[in-house]
């Protein structure tokens, strides 16, 4: 079978383009392309998920502020749409409304204001599987105004807990380092610092894998394995006991840009553009990968 070609669209007497809406469109003798190739960076199509550019496999969250089925700016919720297929389906809100600035397009974002109570996005319960395999996986594209300041980037805690009980949290620190970690054992910083003003990609994994300590020389050297990637290459890696792992237990609520519990409490300034967690333990090639899906997009 030949290959169709459309020379021509017209209206019926052929006068003119066919009208749509009460639109005339154009009508011309140049045959139409119609597009392809990747169109992960349409927006208002999630093909993310469905195209396979990103994996797939555990995703539990997928916030895209560029993607209209995820933000979009006439919903009278006030709420982030979490585009992936999880068995609650939970999105995040608005803590605060009046101080958070939503755009769209292929950079949409949500930008934070920062200071005390300018608020956040705070997750519905939508995690009641992540890291309950003591693995997972977070992944962060954002761009902070201020590197000076401390500000909280994901917040996590067991719903059952109190405000410091079983809480780990991941933020810029006044010195521009990334650092976080288990709120009942440490935080660990990765290794150099982050500039203001600059799109970036933060990964953090939570390895449990067997072959997790492959590698590792440096005490100790037994438990979990806390790892941070920049623009999808590993950045450091750092492994803490086993016992410390129960902060890290489901079910647990999420937040961006403030403390999950604490609601004047290092508040992010800056913008998010997407946020995406997993329950399983994504390698070195996954996270490159997800980092990829976006790069073009963002100019990373």
């Amino acid at each position: 079978m030949s290959d169709l070609k459309i020379n021509n669209i017209t209206n019926r007497s052929g006068s003119d383009g066919p009208t749509i809406a009460g639109v005339s469109t154009v009508s011309t003798s140049a045959f139409m392309v119609m597009p392809s190739g990747d169109n992960s960076n349409r927006v208002g199509v999630s093909t993310y998920i469905t195209n396979g550019t990103i994996p797939t496999e555990g995703l539990r969250i997928l916030l895209d502020a560029g993607d209209i089925n995820s933000n979009d700016p006439s919903d009278p919720e006030n709420i982030w749409k979490n585009l992936a297929d999880h068995p609650t389906k939970g999105h995040f809100r608005f803590d605060t409304v009046s101080t958070i600035t939503r755009t769209t397009g292929a950079t949409g974002s949500f930008d934070l204001s920062g200071g005390s109570n300018f608020g956040g996005l705070i997750g519905e319960e939508l995690c009641s599987d992540l890291f309950s395999s003591g693995g997972g996986t977070l992944f962060l594209i954002f761009n902070t105004d201020d590197v000076g300041t401390r500000q909280t980037l994901i917040s996590g805690y067991i719903a059952t807990s109190g405000i410091n009980e079983n809480r780990w949290d991941f933020e810029v620190r006044d010195d521009a380092l990334i650092s976080g970690g288990s709120h009942d054992n440490a935080y660990y910083p990765a290794t150099g610092t982050i500039s203001a003003n600059a799109t970036r990609t933060l990964g953090v994994v939570l390895d449990n894998s067997e072959d997790r300590l492959s590698g590792i020389t440096t005490s100790p050297n037994t438990g979990n394995v806390q790892k941070y990637y920049f623009n999808g290459v590993l950045n450091s890696s750092f492994v803490f006991p086993l016992e410390n792992n129960r902060s890290w237990a489901s079910p647990i609520f999420i937040s961006l840009g403030r403390r999950a519990s604490q609601k004047a409490k290092f508040e992010y300034n800056g913008e998010f553009f997407v946020f995406a967690a997993y329950n399983r333990v994504l390698d070195d090639d996954e996270m490159l990968q997800l980092h990829n899906a976006f790069k073009d997009r963002y100019g990373l």
